[in-house]
């Protein structure tokens, strides 16, 4: 639960706060070609009922991080649009 709470505080950045270069960043952030594949292998074991508790583990924690990062970057596109 602790961690939780956290989590949303730590999501609760105000925008206010960004730079433009830190606002472009993040919108130019993009994941490797490992990373997507890794995903896509995880995924297809998911689908298929292989997965082990790890990779399961594994696949929660890298779905987890690209929420997190989508939420930057709408609040980062967000910042960007109140400075044009």
């Amino acid at each position: 639960m602790a961690s939780i709470d956290m989590t949303d505080r730590f999501l609760a950045v105000d925008a206010e706060r960004f730079t433009t270069p830190m606002a472009n960043a993040l919108l130019n952030f993009t994941v490797t070609d490992e990373i997507k594949q890794r995903v896509e292998e995880l995924a297809e074991k998911t689908n298929f009922g292989t997965i082990t508790d790890e990779e399961h583990a594994e696949y929660l924690r890298i779905i987890e991080m690209s929420e997190v990062m989508s939420l930057f970057q709408a609040k980062a596109k967000r910042f960007l649009a109140t400075k044009a």
